[in-house]
């Protein structure tokens, strides 16, 4: 990188979002911080972050498939409310749908203990599709740590990068794009350097696993 002249971002301080309830239904963690997936629509995690604007705060959601890290649904909202991780969730089930994948019984859906993500009408909309709910433990990021990634590098790759932000309009036109070029786009070595878009492609082309990071988790 230095030859090349080339510096990585770095990640500031974080703000406060997760907000436990204390009645999280009783619901258990089913994920136990393997972020493996054989296929697809196994395992959804969820979590949001924050950004500062001129005008005030704004609150991104991400819905990421676990097995090829790809961001299925996103949010970008004024408001840190359940409204906000509900309208992420029906823009992933919205996607899905329309690439033919209809049937999400087998789905686990994974997130901290947000109140967000906890509350009475987020759970009951995971019934109404047959998805599972998992719920991690209090404060600890390790138990839903994909989706922390993906919020970290959201923030590193737009956020810190081209701030500061003046508007939600801003953050929200720049986060669509930014998704569009995360799944299309940006290659990783977890995807043997491909793009989470492509791995998905080929799967359901071909039923073959082309992960190169993924063997090492089986």
């Amino acid at each position: 990188m230095r030859d090349l002249k080339l510096r990585g971002v770095a990640r500031a301080r974080t703000k406060r979002t997760t907000i436990a309830r204390k009645d999280s239904h009783g619901i258990a963690d089913l994920v136990k911080r393997n972020f493996y997936a054989d296929k697809p629509n196994q395992i959804w995690v969820a979590d949001f972050t924050y950004v500062r604007t001129q005008e005030g705060w704004v609150y991104a959601a991400f819905i990421v498939d676990v097995f090829a890290r790809r961001i299925v649904g996103h949010c970008v909202s004024t408001k840190m409310n359940k409204d906000m991780v509900a309208r992420a969730f029906s823009i992933a089930i919205y996607n899905r749908i329309q690439q033919g994948l209809s049937e999400l019984k087998s789905l686990v859906h994974h997130n901290d203990q947000g109140s967000q993500y906890t509350s009475d009408d987020f759970i009951e909309l995971l019934s109404a599709h047959g998805i599972k709910a998992s719920i991690g433990s209090v404060g600890n990021s390790y138990d839903n740590a994909l989706a922390e990634t993906t919020n970290g590098a959201y923030k590193a790759e737009l956020i810190y990068n081209f701030g500061p932000w003046r508007s939600f309009e801003d953050v929200n036109i720049e986060t669509e794009r930014w998704v569009r070029w995360y799944n299309e786009k940006r290659i990783n070595e977890y995807c043997d350097w491909q793009t989470p878009s492509e791995i998905e492609q080929l799967w359901y082309a071909t039923g073959e696993d082309f992960r190169k990071g993924a063997k090492s988790e089986r």
